[in-house]
């Protein structure tokens, strides 16, 4: 895996809208830390776009980290 070599951007992330089998969203908690964007606020999963990776990969690595669901 190659380091992210582009400064983290809304416009370089994915993030999911995850809709339970009950019709209940769910959000991530946020950690209350600095150098993170919107410390402390409910969001969806997802994360930045390594290099060379698809979208669709970027997201499905970032929920399977964050919630180790397998698609």
């Amino acid at each position: 895996m190659q380091p992210l070599t582009r400064y983290l951007e809304p416009n370089n992330a994915v993030a999911a809208i995850i809709l339970t089998p009950q019709k209940e969203y769910l959000f991530q908690l946020r950690d209350s830390v600095g150098g993170i964007f919107y410390p402390g606020f409910l969001g969806c999963f997802g994360g930045a776009i390594d290099y060379q990776e698809t979208d669709d990969e970027s997201l499905i690595r970032e929920i399977k980290e964050e919630l180790s669901i397998k698609f």
